[in-house]
């Protein structure tokens, strides 16, 4: 087996080096693909911190259009994600993937490669990825940035980490495959810049029905309502707290006075609704892949 995938590798190195000169020759000279190909081989660094940054802004442009549809774009949010893609991901992850983890197993080897897999998912994502992740958007959610930010972030993040591990687990385990056993070190952040940039937009398109409906059903009048949710709905309602239908009944029938922020997987209100309810209804949904 060890020797099919070695051969398996090798003849995906060749394929991947001769896509980049197609067009090339002696006497044509390099083709664009190449010429391109060799400077990101000349700045792996710069390449890594423009193609993420870049990455993670047009993944956030996409959500805020695809997804949450909104009339005007939050540049300030697409320029927090395109600074954190370029920080962490292009700085810190090209660090750890092209220097720390081919210090600690270097080559291609079977063995080399399932280590550093196993190191990247079961390690360097959780303890370091999704702790920052969780943390950058409890600070888009609240404005603050402080020691009780970081703590509501990783209280969130406990509640989630089984899906979320699961989730990223399914899309890096094969892609790093790809990442450490055929990449060369200066096209390891662009691939998994393009792999997760895919993932965001698949489920941007999968998920756009279903909030449209969400979004549609937000702008009905409160006056649809249903009556045993009117008095909710009014902030100094005298109806008594035990009278009032739980808050978990009150998200699952009736969705207008609620605003799902997509991008958080949170929800606030859109008008007069009691912070109570706001509170004990919020949920997370699993971030994106690193």
């Amino acid at each position: 087996m060890s020797p099919l995938l070695r051969a398996a590798a090798s003849r995906g190195r060749r394929l991947l080096s001769s896509a980049v000169d197609i067009g090339g020759g002696p006497s044509a000279g390099p083709s664009v693909l190449g010429r391109v190909n060799e400077a990101m081989r000349r700045q792996p660094l710069l390449t890594s911190i423009v193609v993420t940054g870049a990455k993670a802004a047009a993944a956030d442009l996409m959500i805020q259009a695809v997804v949450e549809k909104r009339a005007r774009v939050d540049e300030r949010r697409v320029a927090t994600f395109g600074l954190f893609g370029a920080t962490y991901q292009g700085c810190v992850q090209y660090f750890l993937f092209n220097h720390v983890l081919e210090w600690w197993r270097p080559g291609r080897s079977v063995r080399a490669v399932a280590l550093k897999i196993a190191a990247t998912n079961f390690c360097l994502d959780p303890v370091l990825f999704f702790p920052v992740f969780y943390s950058l958007r409890e600070m888009l959610a609240t404005g603050e940035l402080g020691a009780h930010t970081v703590t509501a972030a990783l209280a969130k993040y406990r509640e989630n980490v089984f899906e979320d591990l699961r989730n990223s687990w399914g899309v890096w385990f094969p892609c790093h495959a790809v990442t450490y056993g055929l990449m060369p070190l200066h096209l390891r952040m662009p691939w998994v810049a393009l792999v997760s940039f895919s993932y965001v937009g698949l489920l941007s398109f999968t998920r756009g029905d279903f909030d449209a409906i969400v979004l549609a059903e937000e702008e009905k009048s409160p006056a649809s309502a249903p009556a045993e949710f009117a008095e909710l709905a009014e902030p100094d309602s005298p109806m008594a707290a035990a009278e009032r239908p739980t808050p978990a009944l009150a998200l699952g029938a009736h969705t207008q006075g609620l605003r799902r922020l997509r991008s958080t997987g949170m929800y606030i209100p859109s008008e007069n609704v009691p912070p109570e309810l706001i509170e004990s209804t919020t949920t997370a949904a699993p971030p994106p892949p690193p």
